[in-house]
């Protein structure tokens, strides 16, 4: 029969082995963390989209250039329009009748539409 001498002398001290056993469970531990974080990384770069690339840029560049145009040729083509009803308004306006008085501040803001020969800064009369 072993004696209780004899088998802690055969059996080793697992003492020894702790600092091993806990060094593996932290390594494990650590590398499930690390993974589970790459993984939440991950998905939340697959959420937040993509920053454009130059193409993509220089098209919406483009598209927004074409609006623009298309805004300032709108805008163009009103201004005239307007300048034409003002001009044809003066045109007919009776030749023994003086042209009406307008508000220097509304001249000022339609001077580049309007001609040159009818916009006169006169003094407006008082509005009873």
């Amino acid at each position: 029969m072993i004696t209780a001498a004899a088998a802690a002398a055969v059996a080793p001290d697992i003492t020894v082995f702790l600092p091993l056993i806990t060094g593996i469970i932290l390594t494990v531990g650590g590398g499930i963390f690390a993974i589970y974080q790459l993984r939440l990384k991950y998905r939340k770069d697959q959420e937040r989209p993509l920053p454009p690339t130059w193409p993509e840029m220089w098209a919406k560049i483009s598209e927004l250039d074409d609006k623009l145009k298309a805004q300032e040729e709108t805008t163009e083509k009103r201004d005239k329009a307007i300048g034409n009803i003002l001009t044809a308004i003066v045109d007919q306006w009776p030749a023994d009748r003086p042209l009406p008085v307008f508000d220097p501040a509304d001249l000022e803001i339609v001077t580049d539409i309007m001609p040159g020969k009818w916009a006169r800064h006169r003094p407006r009369p008082a509005t009873p």
